[in-house]
């Protein structure tokens, strides 16, 4: 289309200051040609509003130099923190930075795939202080949008941009049937793993406070082009979380993602359990050597039903998940487990349940039987969570849908 003159400007930065130049002008109440050429002057009738309705470039998050799309300065104001809260109990914080701003408005606008849940308590915040936000009650999982205050008024249409987009929540963490996360490692997130070749410690970001202790050369770095807990393979290098009653006899949801590097034999996702064949919950990115994943509960285990050869699943990015979920009617001692990857099933199986006692030996890409026979992980976990009920299909297709775009897909 060339009849306003647009698309014959010769970079987008022109193109987008045109733009906004003939909107501005229409709304001005000046004549604007077919070419694009702006004659009159502001509608004198409403002088004030005529006057004052402009578009200004710097105040879109993004604009143009040139060909290059490059962040405003108001627009690079940043806010570590920015994600999802989920519960009264819940709170997050937060802290603002930048000196190009006075003060922040943290509009808590609840949304979830469950409905709209209306706007919290809105409070300001200094820059570079820091701020602990508490939600509303809400069932699912809900957004927190950060807008700037503007002459006392918030500025409408998006929320700010984060220093690091990885500090955000995305997984839900209470379900519909009430299922809340007791474990959530999250190489994403800078309070969950520092950005550092020795991080030292796996922070849970949930408060149970179900920590991981890096051994080896377990670090954070880069693995298939996304940031992630690099485990290089070898027996020093894995992660083991404190000991805890991770399982407790009745339902459960294992979350994962995974970058997987090399096919070995059994090797693990977690491996959580007391010994080598002692109450061991393992979730393993491969099933023997067959490259399907699989899981193993207390004795009780099946692989995957994903289709392709032993390598299909290699080099790429996954989300590779279990839940088990006891029966309520029937034999009360087993139920129904299932593995899904990327957001869908692919197979289910009868086990036994899980036996209610903490497992001491909770390990993050390493076997409780050592190695030989199960070679420690080899490639990049993203993240680990686990929760104390299981997801419905519904809510594992979401979890996967929120959280994809961070490992490029």
């Amino acid at each position: 289309m060339a009849a306003n003159g647009i698309s014959t400007l010769g970079t987008k930065q022109l193109k987008q200051e045109g733009k906004l130049a003939i909107a501005t002008a229409k709304r001005q109440g000046k004549v604007v040609a077919r070419d694009g050429t702006v004659t009159g002057s502001t509608d004198a009738t409403k002088n004030y509003y005529r006057a004052a309705n402009t578009l200004d470039i710097n105040l879109l998050p993004t604009k143009y130099t040139g060909n290059a799309i490059t962040n405003n300065a108001n627009g690079a104001v940043q806010i570590a923190g920015t994600g999802l809260l989920s519960a009264s109990t819940s709170s997050k914080i937060v802290t603002g930075s930048g000196t190009s701003f006075t003060t922040l408005t943290v509009g808590t606008v609840m949304t979830s795939t469950y409905g709209n849940f209306g706007i919290g308590t809105i409070a300001s915040i200094q820059s570079d202080t820091q701020l602990t936000l508490t939600s509303n009650s809400i069932v699912g999982h809900a957004s927190v949008v950060w807008q700037y205050l503007s002459s006392s008024t918030l500025v409408a249409g998006r929320p700010w941009s984060t220093s690091n987009p990885d500090t955000a929540i995305t997984v839900i963490e209470t379900s519909s049937s009430g299922a809340t996360l007791i474990l959530n490692l999250d190489s994403r997130n800078t309070n969950s793993l520092a950005r550092s070749a020795s991080p030292g410690t796996w922070y849970d970001l949930t408060t149970n406070h179900n920590d991981a202790t890096i051994y080896g050369s377990v670090a954070y770095g880069t693995v298939g082009g996304q940031n992630c807990a690099v485990f290089p393979g070898g027996d020093a290098n894995y992660a083991q979380c404190v000991p805890n009653v991770y399982f407790d006899g009745n339902s459960f949801t294992i979350q994962s993602w995974v970058y997987v590097s090399a096919v070995l034999n059994w090797n693990r996702i977690i491996d959580f359990g007391r010994g080598a064949g002692s109450n061991n919950i393992l979730l393993s990115n491969t099933y023997g050597g067959t490259g399907k994943p699989g899981i193993y509960i207390e004795g009780s285990q099946f692989q995957s039903t994903y289709p392709g050869s032993s390598t299909v699943l290699l080099n790429a990015w996954h989300q590779i998940c279990a839940t088990f979920t006891l029966n309520t009617v029937g034999n009360l001692s087993q139920g129904l487990a299932k593995i899904y990857i990327d957001g869908q099933p692919y197979g289910s199986g009868v086990t036994g349940k899980p036996v209610n006692i903490t497992r001491t030996l909770c390990y993050i890409g390493k076997s409780n039987w050592g190695n030989p026979p199960d070679p420690n992980m080899q490639g990049g976990i993203g993240a680990i969570q686990i929760y104390n009920g299981a997801l419905t299909d519904a809510e594992m297709l979401s979890n996967y849908n929120t959280t994809k775009s961070y490992y490029g897909l």
